[in-house]
């Protein structure tokens, strides 16, 4: 059950007044900053503490200045494995008390969400979870399988961005009337015009982490090779690194294949990046989300994603802004050469790729937070 009221954002909205709510999060990213920013300038007394400034794997610039109290916490973090943390840090529960909050929401099951959610409950403050995560990307260890069952029965609320978070913590036994979903919204406006097809360069679009684990890179080396005798100017745009980028780039220049290679972007430059691009691909094995598509996506730029994304079969529908795809490099390879030189069928699905986009942008993501606040 989505909990969505009449946009809270507009001018002559009137101030929002519900109870103190504290995020105990892993870290403000751009996009989140730019959420809390917007809820907190609408009314909603929020405040945020992060158990790390910015995680080792992340590469984007400053946030803009926050409109709420932040608080980052001295401790230090684990990896996990590409893209993945957990944080140990002291004085959680003197942090959490400073803010004086009325409810509390956590993001995870690691360490120090574990004495955020103690320390609610030894306080008796009402408490949820804020997640990106699904059935095929919930941590799965004994550890995690005893505690959070316990965790989740304390939850008054967990907000989602889409409909496999829906499905999943239905099936774990939240009711629907304690489900919320609120949309991913960029870090950044939708662009008010986009180049068409003719004015694009890049036929395909790389933009995320270079590993295999995760992402899946060398499944889009292996759709460039693919497409290269049928495409034979292909021209390929990559932006990221990690541990695959150097066996990568050699794939595509054996192959002949015309690439930029960017190591990082600032986030406020990304849209200029996008609309470069005539096709995206995220053939990703494992990915909560995938903000990437929504940003993609307002940028006019269709999406071929992986099953295992997210967002994909949510805010990408096959056959209309993008395709949802096995991961078979043949069948990836023949949508994307469709999409790349067909200007009709990328123009039309171009066209429906921003509107999808414009439903999930900020004030949608806002008044989506903010109707759940209300009903805490």
């Amino acid at each position: 059950m989505d909990h969505l009221a009449p946009s809270l954002m507009r001018a002559e909205a009137p101030a929002v007044s519900v109870k103190r709510i504290t995020i105990l999060n892993n870290m403000v990213t751009p996009y989140t900053n730019r959420l809390y920013n917007a809820v907190s300038r609408a009314g909603l007394a929020l405040s945020v503490v992060s158990c790390s400034a910015k995680e080792g794997n992340r590469s984007w610039g400053d946030n803009t200045p926050a409109a709420y109290p932040h608080v980052v916490l001295n401790g230090r973090s684990i990896g996990l494995g590409p893209g993945r943390y957990a944080h140990i840090n002291s004085g959680v529960g003197a942090a959490l008390a400073a803010t004086c909050p009325d409810f509390l929401f956590i993001n995870g099951f690691y360490p120090t969400m574990l004495m955020g959610a103690a320390w609610a409950a030894l306080l008796g403050v009402p408490m949820g979870l804020i997640t990106e995560g699904w059935r095929e990307t919930m941590p799965a260890s004994l550890a995690h399988r005893i505690i959070r069952p316990l965790v989740l029965a304390r939850c008054k609320a967990v907000v989602t961005p889409g409909q496999k978070g829906l499905d999943y913590f239905r099936g774990a036994g939240i009711a629907s009337s304690r489900i919320y979903r609120v949309p991913l919204a960029p870090a950044w406006d939708m662009p008010e015009h986009v180049p068409p097809f003719a004015e694009r360069p890049y036929h395909l679009l790389w933009c995320a982490q270079m590993n295999d684990m995760h992402k899946n890179v060398s499944f889009f080396a292996a759709v460039a090779e693919a497409l290269k005798p049928r495409l034979p100017d292909l021209r390929v745009l990559i932006v990221g690194t990690g541990e695959a980028e150097e066996a990568v780039l050699a794939r595509l220049k054996a192959a002949d294949i015309g690439f930029t290679h960017e190591r990082a972007v600032p986030w406020q430059q990304m849209a200029g990046v996008y609309a470069q691009a005539r096709v995206f691909l995220l053939p990703s094995t494992w990915e909560p989300w995938g903000l990437v598509c929504d940003e993609a996506l307002q940028c006019g730029v269709p999406v071929l994603a992986s099953p295992h994304v997210g967002a994909a079969d949510d805010v990408v529908v096959s056959g209309s802004n993008g395709h949802v795809l096995p991961l078979d490099v043949t069948v990836w390879a023949e949508k994307a050469f469709s999409l790349a030189t067909n200007p009709d069928e990328w123009t039309a699905f171009s066209e429906r790729a921003r509107r999808a986009a414009a439903s999930r942008g900020l004030d949608r993501a806002a008044e989506a937070f903010l109707s759940m606040a209300g009903g805490l």
